[in-house]
């Protein structure tokens, strides 16, 4: 398993973090183009972290 740090979590806008909801729930990515899908396993934990200042 990995981890993975996101530091400064306010900038991060919050389509970019709802992306993330369907691998961490699920553990894989699935990869669309016009002429394939790819599925990938994608087994992380993610740490959050902001800043109060």
């Amino acid at each position: 398993m990995t981890h993975v740090l996101k530091r400064k979590m306010p900038e991060f806008s919050r389509n970019a973090l709802e992306a993330l909801r369907q691998p961490l729930e699920s553990g894989e990515a699935a990869v669309a183009r016009v002429q394939a899908h790819v599925v990938y396993p994608a087994r992380f934990q993610m740490v959050a972290a902001m800043n109060p200042c």
